[in-house]
């Protein structure tokens, strides 16, 4: 018999990115904070967002050194009637779980150059994750298979012999996909610029979690649930033959219900992804198109000894699908003066073509439980109130295509449809010198995910022993705040 209890959940974790689709990060820049919709900009930060674009700057160079700071916490609302065995829980059939990240220092860098019409690039920063999420007290997902312990025991001893049930369960994960991006461009046109780069991408995960030091009470003491365990079954065995052939041929080992686990594993993985761009200025508007191909990416784990938690998908040398999506990225702005500039973006992540690895198939197909891909509507506006400073504010509406049933999610990964908004300022510290403030806060829906068997991990494995399946939810949103000043510099 398979190690059950630190389930299959695990793989869904990521850290979903602050802006842009599940598995990519488009706050590239302060720039962005302080007006979300870039997609057709002019600017430095265009290495990123609108390479084609730098072809409309002065001739020279320019670079752009951006540091942002960012706080979120995930929460989830789980609903599992065997949690009201939870010692402390107070008989209730809810636990609420908390997942923070903290991320002081995010760097981005942006270096453009232009020379008559020929004009390059160079991008770096997290363009996907960008931090790590601990969970100090573990999640439903890790819970609801201990708290079915007592529902078994006391089916084996036909009464109501455990009344609680204590572990102790913390896990951290994170992913941090770094990209070095290059484009190269020529103004084919007075109006008219194009521009063919690659991105390259060097993708990293960790998960260290444990499940310890789990307990039984029986007769109001706590007692190691391996004893309690060990004496029902040893009990039932003497009248019930399935789990008398179950104990002896060695498929029911009480460590693999309620041993100790460990995760410790490290992943990393390569992609490279072509991206091609095109920026088209008629008097007054600007137009703008980027397409960036999708990144395939297999992360290989470097598990250490007995991290693996007894599971295929930790399993030292393994690769799992991590792919970047494809992006379709569209972009117009409005100069109504020389002051005043408006824009409105579009963003389509193709992320049902973008492999990713499932768990329960053991295979690189979960990107299929996805119903449509996810978009995004940008707009946002800019006004320079003098020589000295601009100021700008914007934001932007993400929908992701999960369908009713939310069956990508889990609590352990999850984004939901959100509005953000940015808001900040542009210094002009000198003729050359200019600096970037910004805030950016993020507005998440709640969604409700009905799961008709919560523990499936255990039951699916102890069938024979008359466990049945459970239904329970998780009820998940999240609250994301980001702040960024970035340094800008025209040589």
């Amino acid at each position: 018999m398979k190690r059950l209890i630190i389930p299959v959940a695990l793989s869904l974790f990521a850290i979903p990115s602050f802006a842009g689709g599940y598995l990519t990060t488009t706050n590239q820049n302060t720039a962005f904070y302080r007006m979300p919709a870039h997609n057709a900009t002019i600017g430095t930060e265009g290495a990123y967002y609108d390479p084609a674009g730098i072809a409309f700057m002065k001739d020279g160079w320019h670079v752009s050194l951006d540091i942002q700071s960012v706080w979120q916490r995930r929460h989830v609302n789980s609903t599992f009637a065997p949690f009201a065995y939870r010692k402390g829980n107070d008989g209730s059939n809810q636990r609420k779980y908390i997942g923070v990240t903290n991320v002081p220092v995010l760097p981005h860098m942006d270096l453009a150059f232009k020379k008559d019409r020929w004009f390059g690039s160079f991008h770096f920063g997290p363009i996907a994750g960008g931090g790590s999420a601990k969970f100090s007290d573990g999640l439903g997902s890790f819970e609801a298979n201990y708290a079915m312990l007592p529902v078994l025991v006391n089916r084996l001893a036909g009464s109501n012999v455990v009344t609680a049930y204590s572990s102790d369960i913390e896990f951290t994960g994170g992913q941090t996909y770094w990209g070095g991006q290059f484009n190269f461009g020529y103004r084919v046109a007075p109006k008219l610029s194009v521009s063919i780069g690659a991105r390259l991408v060097y993708a990293t995960a960790a998960y260290d979690g444990s499940i310890s030091n789990i307990q039984l009470e029986m007769g109001g003491n706590m007692l190691p649930a391996a004893t309690a365990l060990t004496a029902m079954l040893t009990e039932a065995a003497k009248t019930n033959p399935t789990i008398a052939a179950l104990i002896s041929s060695g498929k029911l080992d009480v460590n693999d219900i309620v041993g100790d686990r460990k995760v410790d594993v490290y992943q990393r993985g390569f992609g490279i992804a072509p991206i091609i761009s095109v920026h088209y200025k008629p008097g007054k508007w600007d137009l703008a198109a980027r397409y960036e191909f999708n990144t395939s990416i297999r992360l290989k784990n470097h598990t250490a000894e007995n991290g693996d938690a007894g599971m295929s998908m930790f399993k030292d040398g393994k690769k799992l699908a991590g792919d970047v999506p494809a992006l379709l990225a569209l972009g117009i702005q409005y100069n109504f003066s020389d002051r005043l500039r408006a824009q409105v973006g579009y963003n389509h992540f193709f992320e049902k073509q973008a492999k990713t690895y499932n768990s329960t198939t053991d295979s690189d197909d979960k990107q299929d439980l996805i119903k449509h891909h996810t978009f995004e509507i940008l707009f946002g506006a800019e006004y320079d109130l003098s020589k000295t400073f601009t100021i700008s504010a914007g934001g932007h509406k993400t929908t992701f295509g999960w369908g009713d049933d939310y069956a990508f999610l889990s609590d352990m990964g999850f984004s939901t449809n959100s509005w953000s908004f940015g808001l900040g300022t542009r210094m002009h510290l000198t003729e050359k010198l200019s600096a970037d403030l910004a805030v950016y806060k993020t507005f998440y829906s709640h969604v409700t995910k009905n799961i008709s068997d919560y523990a499936a991990t255990i039951t699916r494995s102890l069938g024979a022993l008359g466990v049945q399946p459970v239904p329970g939810s998780d009820k998940m949103t999240r609250l994301s705040t980001c702040v960024g000043i970035s340094l800008n510099y025209d040589f």
